[in-house]
């Protein structure tokens, strides 16, 4: 169930704290995108089957660590205490990311998007400005805004994977509303059928994998995305937001981002949901005010130097522990 937006942010992370002198070592799953992602940043990867366990992770870290640095970042969800404990009594420091289990407490650090309690307890780096983004989003985000009173553009995206296929529910219900322009940016897996499909409609254009995906973002009057990393990036850019989950945690960060910043949440898709996405889309264009009051909550609610503030985090651990 899970896309390539933890991926996408961590070689954000691996990239720049290369640039700090570190040389990051990727660990993933056996997965032929993830693994051409890597090769084309030139960052070495590791790759392990979905049973691993802490004692597959240790060694791989000590048969690669360098001048004795040991630090794990581990994003990933809610990893168990003995997980965790086996890493630490293995003199490897953990950074856990967005892990809102209250073992994520044992690490050395633990950072998160969501400024909710882990385990009980308050989290001193946590909030949406953790969030990684990347230097063009954060371009985009400097810029000023502008909300059209007319809506014309539609950009439609949930993920580089699309497990409950929500590009396909929204072509079904936005395809006889032809008042708006609809552009679908898709993963490189996505099944060409359905790219087809949609390009035969005179309204809708669908892509893959675009180089410029932050100014379509800033370009679209309106954003239909999922709760995961592409939410961020359209909040600290500031075009107005509708959102629908592939799964419950990303429903979870959608419903946070709704209470903040008036965005619309849609909650997990599902074939039920086809006529409440049409309507959806007719009301948010027709309210000039509410789009314009969700732009600025968005653009306050979310500030592009996540990628900094967790590379800083990092350095600071793996120098002084």
């Amino acid at each position: 169930m899970w896309g390539l937006g933890h991926l996408y942010r961590n070689i954000l992370v691996m990239k720049e704290i290369r640039d700090r002198g570190f040389q990051p070592l990727a660990i993933i799953n056996n997965n032929e995108i993830a693994k051409h992602m890597l090769t084309q940043e030139n960052i070495k990867y590791h790759t392990v089957s979905v049973d691993e366990d802490a004692k597959d992770i240790i060694n791989i870290i000590n048969d690669n660590s360098i001048n004795n640095t040991k630090v794990l970042f581990w994003d990933r969800l809610n990893s168990n205490e003995d997980y965790i404990k086996k890493i630490i009594n293995s003199n490897i420091k953990i950074i856990t990311y967005d892990n809102y289990d209250k073992s994520a407490i044992l690490a050395t650090k633990c950072i998160n998007t969501r400024n909710i309690l882990v385990g009980g307890k308050k989290i001193h780096d946590s909030g949406p400005n953790y969030q990684i983004l990347n230097e063009i989003v954060i371009k985009y985000s400097e810029k000023e805004k502008h909300i059209n009173k007319t809506v014309n553009n539609i950009l439609l995206h949930f993920g580089g994977t699309d497990p409950l296929k929500i590009i396909d529910l929204c072509y079904n219900s936005l395809l006889n509303l032809k008042d708006y322009n609809y552009s679908f940016i898709v993963g490189k897996g996505e099944d060409t059928k359905m790219i087809s499909l949609i390009n035969k409609s005179e309204n809708m254009k669908c892509e893959q994998a675009v180089n410029d995906f932050a100014k379509r973002i800033y370009d679209a009057d309106i954003c239909i995305v999922a709760g995961g990393v592409t939410m961020y990036e359209v909040a600290a850019i500031g075009t107005p937001m509708i959102n629908i989950s592939h799964n419950e945690d990303q429903n979870f960060a959608a419903t946070i981002f709704s209470k903040n910043t008036s965005s619309i949440n849609l909650g997990i898709a599902g074939t039920e949901k086809i006529d409440l996405i049409k309507e959806t889309v007719k009301k948010i264009s027709q309210d000039y005010n509410l789009r314009l009051s969700m732009s600025k909550k968005m653009k306050e609610f979310v500030k592009p130097y996540g990628t900094k503030m967790v590379s800083n985090i990092i350095e600071q651990i793996a120098i002084k522990g």
